[in-house]
């Protein structure tokens, strides 16, 4: 699965242009229901969230193909992307609290995908444009 999105950097060193793929999620919304339908529970390791051999072959053609002036994180400097629910953006609060935690950058979307994907067992990589500098919080 390779889940496309745009994210918010509280990372100060991450800038708007910039594409992340991160290495770890911060999910605190978690339950313990499938979101699947017809199950009712599910268990599946997150020790592993991101498929690192699909992720270096997709930071390998990124880097050749990207802008010279922006650049392209990939998993080997291990950035986490925390887990927001939308469609508002987080306080200014609330992102140096996620910053405080470890967090990198913000999304949407990233933790459920990669929820999913490992509950089905899928190879999961996350490919995220950078949209908001840390200041725009």
């Amino acid at each position: 699965v390779l889940a496309c999105s745009t994210i918010g950097a509280v990372n100060k060193a991450i800038q708007p242009g910039d594409m992340v793929v991160n290495a770890d999620i911060i999910e605190l919304t978690q339950t313990p229901f499938s979101l699947l339908p017809g199950r009712q529970s599910f268990d599946c390791s997150g020790e592993q969230i991101v498929c690192p051999r699909c992720a270096a072959v997709l930071v390998e053609t990124a880097r050749r193909h990207w802008p010279p002036q922006c650049r392209v994180h990939g998993i080997e400097q291990q950035l986490v992307a925390a887990h927001c629910y939308g469609p508002r953006l987080t306080s200014p609060a609330e992102a140096l609290a996620f910053r405080s935690m470890g967090a990198d950058v913000l999304n949407h979307s990233i933790a459920p995908e990669a929820t999913l994907s490992r509950e089905i067992g899928a190879c999961f990589v996350p490919l995220a444009f950078v949209t908001a500098a840390f200041n725009d919080y």
